[in-house]
């Protein structure tokens, strides 16, 4: 351990380009440790879904071929039942690798990362072990999101006027600024589903639009980076001509290996960024700063779970306030209006043929 590795950090409110840096630092400092952390959950299941996809893609070029499959007007008849299963283990297997990945893995990263910012790096096995049950209730947290995630997206759809200017708000600040929080919350707080959820949405709203921007660039950046490379190869291999029902397994496996590598590489550097962004608005809000220096000052080993949990309850104020809907009815505009220049931007680069073809 070297002793930049050793030495921790003068906890301060920072701004966003500060906060980028130090994320990046810390990752470099941290890369094999972190990319090990992730790789042990992610590769496995990332091998298994490939395998999955690309005998699901194969078998449906094959049924394609066979100028006798599709006289039948029953789809499963026609595209046979080997290609439907192959469907529902694909869609099986995400929901297992969403869970494993951002509930499991995102909680022993989240611990490592904290500790090795306040200058304790674990080894790899030992940043899981030190997490206990906080991954099982990441997990539930997870599910519960997404069952507000579900109501919210019908709320927003379906209800005329009020849903249509406050759902997409609502969805775009708990996706990108609620559920990311969850883990530091969970993890180092040690908190209990619900109360780990609620925790997230009062830190998030704590600073709206600051967090809301701060996530914004963290997800457009994800997306340049993962699915980026991604779309590309998808490009290119269309453009290499051919029958595209023919090249379907061969797209299907170089985009997955792709995006796999991809997301192996930034996904730490992701969760990173967020538990700064959560000691950042800890400081800035509870003084999280002064707490952490006077443990540090008696003189034993710090450990940051135990400062972390003496954070404030949070069922003191509502669950929305007046000015918050008004913040989220702005969001629902800038969501519009954001979705409106990414679908200008396709047309103009000629790419929404091959988004409809499944080409990205």
């Amino acid at each position: 351990m070297t002793l930049a590795e050793s030495a921790p950090p003068r906890l301060r409110s920072i701004g966003l380009g500060e906060l980028l840096d130090q994320a990046v630092r810390l990752y470099r400092r941290n890369f094999t440790r972190f990319i090990g952390m992730l790789a042990l959950v992610q590769v496995p299941l990332a091998l298994l879904q490939l395998g999955v996809s690309f005998l699901t893609s194969a078998g449906y070029v094959e049924r394609m071929q066979d100028p006798f499959a599709f006289q039948s007007t029953d789809p499963f008849e026609a595209l046979g039942a080997g290609y439907f299963a192959g469907i529902g283990a694909s869609l099986l297997l995400a929901i297992i690798a969403f869970l494993a990945i951002q509930g499991v893995a995102a909680a022993a990263l989240t611990r490592a990362i904290a500790d090795s910012y306040l200058g304790r790096p674990p080894g790899i096995l030992e940043a899981y072990r030190r997490v206990g049950r906080s991954w099982v209730d990441l997990v539930l947290a997870l599910l519960l999101a997404g069952i507000i995630v579900l109501a919210l997206s019908l709320w927003a759809t379906f209800i005329p006027c009020l849903g249509w200017f406050s759902g997409p708000g609502i969805l775009a600040f708990l996706t990108m600024g609620v559920i990311p929080l969850m883990a530091p919350v969970i993890v180092l707080e040690r908190r209990g589903a619900t109360a780990g959820l609620r925790r997230a949405w009062d830190l998030a709203r704590s600073r709206f639009w600051w967090v809301m921007g701060f996530l914004l660039v963290l997800t457009v950046f994800s997306q340049v980076v993962v699915g980026g490379p991604s779309a590309l190869l998808g490009v290119a291999i269309s453009f290499l001509g051919g029958d595209p029902v023919s090249n379907l397994p061969l797209r299907t496996l170089a985009q997955s290996l792709v995006s796999v590598a991809f997301g192996l590489l930034y996904y730490p550097l992701h969760l990173t960024a967020i538990a700064l962004l959560y000691f950042d608005l800890r400081v800035r809000s509870e003084g999280f700063d002064l707490s952490l220096s006077a443990e540090g000052a008696k003189g034993e080993p710090l450990d940051v779970a135990t400062v972390a949990s003496t954070a404030p309850t949070s069922a003191v104020r509502p669950l929305l306030t007046w000015p918050e809907v008004g913040n989220f009815a702005l969001a629902s505009v800038l969501v519009f209006v954001g979705f409106g220049i990414l679908m200008l931007v396709y047309m103009m680069l000629g790419l929404l043929p091959l988004m409809a073809s499944g080409g990205i």
